[in-house]
């Protein structure tokens, strides 16, 4: 910081964090940091927000944000059957579907999760669409699911039709996938789809995805996938967006072992260090911050510093003053 106070050239923070699930946008954030470092670093800055996202909530706003391209908006059903409206974003010949905007963790209160009952009937209806539609090529993001389906649900709405043994046909669900003996996919729809994944992890196991779409898509649609933060990142250019920065600041809600599994901040942290700009990430909170492994994962990762604006408060009050323990946090650390 020396440096930028001694020189007349502008110092170039560029700001690229996910979300704050449930209290922080990714442009919120990138809003409170570029007021932040002008109130610390006056004139001397220039800040420049990118949204980006890994693959869950976010990712369709991160792309419409930074690449031309247009909202579709369609009639969908959520996790639980209930009519919902949502909305995909198109890019030329190419369509990008959130699952969490139809059956997302988000649009289901805590009191209502059931995962035997929960479906993707609604992402495979948004598939559908854009298939209609005529879109040659489909990303679908595969994060924030409220499903533990494996994508029946989804595979349900593109025309499978599944049957248990007795030849009954079976709604897709959670809890009817131990009861399929047969399926028809002599009417499957099968559009071209590219999984965006926000973590790489196991199907099933101690550390198995929730979820299993992905695994749907890949079987029944033979869907090719990408680590969803470097495609997101790619899409919007951001190599060239950090040419001649002096500082990355990236981060998330809550910081764990899965963050490691490539979720955003990991994507943008490796896309700085190999252009060598030094990379701050800023979190809620970091899941084991005392744990040797974590930190030095994070490290190995090109973070340089790390920096939590909840450590040791109530969560509902850390919800409730996610913008100010933001703001304060990004000034306290430039101050140093």
């Amino acid at each position: 910081m020396n440096r930028m106070a001694d020189s007349g050239d502008l110092f170039k923070i560029v700001i690229a964090s996910d979300s704050f699930k449930g209290s922080l946008t990714s442009k919120e954030i990138a809003r409170i940091a570029s007021s932040a470092a002008k109130d610390v670093l006056g004139d001397n800055c220039e800040c420049l927000g990118v949204l980006v996202a890994d693959g869950g909530e976010g990712t369709v706003e991160a792309l419409l944000d930074a690449r031309p391209g247009r909202r579709i908006d369609v009639r969908t059903h959520d996790a639980l059957g209930r009519e919902i409206s949502a909305y995909y974003g198109a890019f030329g010949d190419t369509a990008v579907i959130e699952m969490a905007k139809a059956s997302g963790l988000t649009l289901i209160k805590p009191s209502e999760r059931d995962l035997l009952r929960a479906s993707t009937y609604g992402t495979g209806e948004m598939l559908l669409d854009a298939s209609v539609r005529g879109f040659n090529k489909i990303y679908l993001t595969v994060g924030g699911s409220a499903t533990n389906d494996g994508g029946m649900g989804a595979l349900e709405a593109l025309g499978a039709i599944f049957y248990d043994e007795k030849g009954k046909r079976l709604t897709g669900c959670g809890g009817n996938l131990e009861k399929i003996a047969r399926i028809d996919v002599s009417d499957l729809v099968t559009p071209d789809v590219t999984l965006l994944c926000d973590v790489i992890s196991p199907l099933t196991g101690e550390h198995g995805a929730a979820g299993g779409l992905a695994a749907g898509m890949m079987c029944f649609l033979n869907a090719d996938h990408r680590v969803g933060i470097d495609a997101v990142l790619d899409l919007i250019g951001f190599d060239e967006l950090i040419k001649g920065a002096d500082l990355v600041i990236t981060g998330e809600g809550r910081t764990d072992v899965q963050t490691l599994g490539m979720k955003a901040p990991m994507g943008v942290a490796l896309r700085a260090k190999k252009a060598g700009v030094p990379v701050w990430l800023i979190s809620g909170i970091v899941d084991g911050a005392d744990d040797s492994s974590i930190r030095a994962g994070l490290k190995d990762y090109g973070i340089t510093d790390i920096f939590e604006t909840s450590r040791g408060i109530p969560l509902d009050e850390a919800m409730r003053n996610a913008g100010k323990n933001y703001y304060e946090t990004v000034c306290e650390a430039l101050r140093r």
